[in-house]
């Protein structure tokens, strides 16, 4: 199928970036953004999870694949991802104090 032919439905629009799990890929603008691959499952897991409040030991357990890593190592992951995001799709990932993090996600019917 063609670029152009693609569904948005394939897309997951998070603010002027989109998710596109089916390549890979987080876009900005349309253009593929370089992220590192914990950065890139860090996102497909939030969105998997997309409004609901996940912990800091679900998210190592799935994205770190249980290998023990410092609390900072997740914290620059998320800095990294809100920074890929920019400023309106940073914002749809909430830090819930004492208990994990959370993306809002609207309906992507939604305009």
């Amino acid at each position: 199928m063609a670029e152009a032919d693609r569904p948005d439905k394939a897309l997951i629009r998070l603010g002027a970036c989109a998710l596109d799990r089916d390549r890979g890929l987080i876009l900005n603008n349309g253009r593929p953004v370089d992220v590192r691959a914990r950065t890139f499952s860090l996102l497909v897991f939030l969105v998997e999870h997309a409004n609901r409040v996940v912990s800091r030991d679900q998210i190592f357990e799935v994205v770190w694949k249980g290998l023990t890593v410092t609390d900072d190592a997740l914290t620059q992951t998320i800095r990294d991802l809100r920074n890929v995001l920019g400023d309106e799709g940073a914002a749809q990932i909430k830090t819930v104090a004492k208990r994990g993090y959370m993306l809002t996600l609207q309906s992507q019917d939604e305009p």
